[in-house]
């Protein structure tokens, strides 16, 4: 499985990102250089077919605020050979993004929502993260990314149940970035 980065633009400030000094955190997403383009998409779908790799996962920053989301997520949909498209989001993604995926209906489109807790988020973001889970409720499975020793988990079964999410949790373990202060 190889990872493809969509864009470097993110709209969260995680404290144990990996790519914490690759991300743009600015609001301005009009540099075309952030942004994966779709000749060099069409040139990762060609690696992915010569290495017969079907599992197409998708990072940002995050990937969502890609100008040209829709569009991209189409184009690898239409590789038949991909059994599964996964989406790894914090959420807070763009509202016509948020329709496009609610409605689109390729059972291949899989979302992996990294659930940080409530307090790590703002009352707007925390409503926005919701609504992302009542809208994309059975295509969605949590992940959350283990950075402290005494993390709070039960949010994360609350929401499944609550919002009738994928029944199980991906858990990614943090890991220190040699010269970066991301907490791990």
């Amino acid at each position: 499985m190889a990872n493809v980065l969509f864009t470097s633009y993110c709209n969260r400030n995680c404290p144990y990102c990996f790519a914490r000094d690759k991300v743009d955190l600015g609001r301005d997403q009009g540099d075309p250089s952030k942004n994966l383009s779709m000749e060099s998409l069409e040139k990762i779908i060609s690696f992915y077919k010569r290495s017969q790799l079907t599992r197409f996962v998708v990072l940002g920053g995050e990937p969502t605020l890609h100008p040209n989301f829709e569009r991209m997520i189409d184009r690898v949909l239409a590789e038949r050979d991909f059994k599964s498209a996964m989406i790894f989001t914090n959420g807070l993604m763009p509202e016509n993004v948020l329709n496009y995926l609610s409605i689109n209906p390729d059972p291949r489109l899989r979302i992996a929502l990294n659930l940080n807790s409530s307090g790590n988020h703002t009352a707007s973001q925390w409503f926005q993260v919701k609504k992302t889970m009542r809208a994309l409720a059975t295509k969605v499975g949590l992940g959350v990314n283990v950075y402290k020793p005494s993390q709070e988990y039960n949010y994360l079964l609350e929401a499944i149940e609550e919002y009738g999410l994928a029944r199980h949790i991906r858990v990614g373990l943090t890991q220190p970035i040699v010269g970066s202060k991301n907490i791990y």
